[in-house]
Formats: structure tokens, C-alpha cells, sequence
């Protein structure tokens, strides 16, 4: 019997990619579990703080504030840059987010493609089950997130993989 190939080859070139797209450097690792009392862990993803655009946007801000405060004071400039800055920080905010959901995304991503790999070498078939399990609910928590064809296509093609080797 051949080997099947479990992992689609354009989702781990899309997650790769992704994962260099939206690397943060250093020691920030935003994939963590937590233990609860009782014992079990439960994957968290703690998505950082603002990022690239809301420092520009923030700069900006701080630019024209000082160009605001250093000429003679007028209601109506005040008004309009108030009436300008408030929308331009949500969207710069929410620029952001989509970025780090993205970033969050494509991690899950990867824990999936790392979890179905380590089951390969996995000694017994319930610790097989059980990583391929926790694959299929790291794809599903992406896909709670973002609609993306390649996750639902991988994730078809894992629940196929955990029926053939489910014991009957």
C-alpha cells in the first residue's frame, strides 16, 4: 500500500509562507497552552499589541498636534483634526488585527501540520488519534476565524485520513 499523503503540499507552502510573511522576531511566542484545574490544556493564542500601522498613524497624530498646539489656537482646526483622527485610529486598529488574525491563523496552521507529523511517528495508534485529533481542532479554530478554501480543503482531507485509521 502506498503512503497517502495526509498533508496537502499548497497548505504547507501557504502556511510557510504566511508564517515569513508575519514573523515577529525575537522570543515573542504568541502560542501557549493553558492548564486549567482540572488538568487539561487548552491551546490560547495571545495576539501582541498595535502594530505597524498604528505607529505610523500614531506619528502622524503627534506631528500634526504639534503643528496644531505651536500656531495660534482655532476651534475649527481642532474640530476637524478630532473629527480625522478618531476613524483614522479604528481603521489603523483594525488594519492591525486583520494582520495579527492572519498571523494567528497561519500558526494554527502550522501546530496542525506539526501535530499530523508527529503522529506519523507516534508508538501507539490512540496517541496517534488523539495528535490527529488536535489538529483537526486547531484547523477547525482557524477556520472559526477566517474563511479560507486551503483549511477547508486540508481539513476534508484530514477527517478522511482519522476515518481510515480509526479502529472499526
Amino acid at each position: 500500500m502506498e503512503k497517502r499523503e495526509v498533508v496537502i503540499q499548497e497548505f504547507r507552502e501557504f502556511c510557510k509562507s504566511n508564517s515569513k510573511k508575519n514573523y515577529r522576531g525575537g522570543s515573542f511566542r504568541p502560542f501557549k497552552y493553558y492548564k486549567h484545574k482540572d488538568g487539561a490544556n487548552e491551546p490560547v493564542y495571545f495576539i501582541g499589541g498595535p502594530g505597524l500601522s498604528v505607529a505610523f498613524f500614531t506619528t502622524l497624530v503627534v506631528a500634526l498636534a504639534f503643528v496644531l498646539l505651536s500656531g495660534s489656537f482655532s476651534f475649527w482646526y481642532w474640530l476637524l483634526f478630532f473629527i480625522i483622527v478618531i476613524p483614522g485610529l479604528r481603521i489603523a486598529m483594525k488594519i492591525d488585527k486583520a494582520n495579527q488574525i492572519r498571523s494567528m491563523v497561519a500558526s494554527l496552521g502550522e501546530h496542525a501540520i506539526t501535530l499530523i507529523e508527529q503522529s506519523e511517528n507516534s508508538e501507539t495508534k490512540e496517541e496517534e488519534l488523539k495528535m490527529l485529533e488536535k489538529s483537526r481542532e486547531f484547523l477547525q479554530e482557524a477556520l472559526k476565524w477566517v474563511h479560507e478554501p486551503m483549511f477547508e480543503k486540508q481539513l476534508e482531507n484530514l477527517e478522511v485520513y482519522i476515518k481510515e485509521k480509526a479502529p472499526e
